[in-house]
């Protein structure tokens, strides 16, 4: 069995490298581009995937037969950040900064949640 483990671009921790586990014990770091193919023992049956990057984590992926997955940023986290930005622009060429500095505050703390819980998400891809 063998699975390929593939991240895509992503501008979220584009120069540095996310760091791969299987059954929670760690197997590769993979930049932006990178494929890696990882080949479990025999009788491991299902293999636990998730990765991690400087605190950031990604969704937990089960699997049991020879895959293909692919790491892309979560696009939550992506909306959030954009819109973090957004409010912070409005309330500067705007008089209603009372209502978007607030927005923008809540934004951020959500942006940060985001980023220690699923930050990456693993999908496996059907060939």
């Amino acid at each position: 069995m063998t699975i390929q483990i593939e991240r895509k671009f992503g501008y979220m921790g584009y120069l540095g490298r996310v760091k791969l586990y299987a059954n929670d014990e760690p197997i590769a770091k993979l930049a932006v581009g990178d494929t890696y193919t990882y080949e479990p023992g025999e009788g491991q049956g299902i293999i636990r995937l998730k990765v991690t990057q400087l605190g950031g984590g990604s969704n937990t992926l089960f699997l049991k037969d020879p895959a293909k997955v692919t790491i892309s940023v979560n696009p939550y986290y992506t909306i959030t950040f954009l819109l973090f930005f957004a409010c912070l622009f409005a309330a500067n060429i705007t008089p209603y900064s009372i209502v978007f500095l607030p927005l923008a505050l809540l934004l951020c703390l959500v942006f940060i949640l985001l980023g220690f819980s699923k930050t990456f998400v693993l999908k496996e891809v059907s060939e």
